[in-house]
């Protein structure tokens, strides 16, 4: 029977000690490469997760920021151009009686050249003034259509009303084509008296129109403000 030297049985315990070492770091080192593999996926697919909600708040603030600026442009112009268009009304009503009284008067007795000359003044300015409020009424009118477009349906319901205002004022005592051969000069004085001011239910119809679209513009405002702080 053969006994092993304590220099040989040391040495056997060494090397297995070694061997139970070694499989420990590859094992340690190969978890700790599985952990790092793993949550290496995990950060990675998370950032882009975070990258792609990014871009997508993103994309969605510049859309509703195109959308405020126009809505913005909108409000302002449409503003603007019926103010604009209650001044070109009752200028278009003044001249219009203008023209057709002085008309009345020459009509009345023997013109003579310089009067002839003052009445087609009179006519080139009144056909100004009637081709200044058409080709603004057509302005508004298209406006009017785009708001259609970039407004919801609470504006877009005040639109109709409006353009009715638009009309009635824009009829409210204009004398046109009037049988003016049958006007005496009492009549022709009542004309010229007539309220050639806006009409009060244009006004009204004009601050609800306006009203609802700041109201809608609010709505614009505190989305892009909430995807503001949600980027940030």
């Amino acid at each position: 029977m053969k006994f092993k030297s304590n220099n040989t049985k040391a040495r056997e315990a060494r090397e297995a000690k070694t061997t139970t070492g070694l499989k420990e770091i590859i094992i340690t080192a190969f978890l700790t490469s599985l952990f790092t593999l793993t949550t290496s996926y995990f950060l990675i697919f998370n950032q882009l997760d975070m990258e792609h909600e990014y871009w997508q708040k993103r994309s969605q603030s510049e859309r509703l920021t195109n959308l405020l600026d126009r809505r913005i442009n909108l409000m302002a112009s449409v503003n603007e151009n019926i103010l604009l268009y209650e001044i070109l009304a009752e200028n278009f009503k003044f001249h219009s009686i203008d023209f057709i009284t002085n008309l009345k008067m020459i009509e009345q007795e023997k013109p003579s050249n310089e009067l002839l000359k003052d009445l087609y003044s009179r006519r080139v300015i009144f056909q100004k003034k009637s081709d200044e409020i058409k080709k603004h009424v057509y302005i508004l009118s298209s406006q009017l259509q785009m708001v259609e477009t970039y407004f919801g349906n609470d504006v877009d319901e005040l639109i109709q009303p409006l353009s009715d205002a638009i009309e009635k004022n824009y009829s409210n005592n204009l004398v046109l084509g009037a049988p003016i051969s049958k006007l005496d000069a009492s009549s022709l004085t009542e004309l010229l008296k007539k309220d050639r001011r806006t009409i009060q239910i244009l006004t009204t119809h004009r601050l609800r129109l306006i009203t609802e679209m700041r109201a809608e513009i609010e709505v614009i405002t505190k989305l892009l403000f909430n995807n503001y702080l949600n980027i940030i």
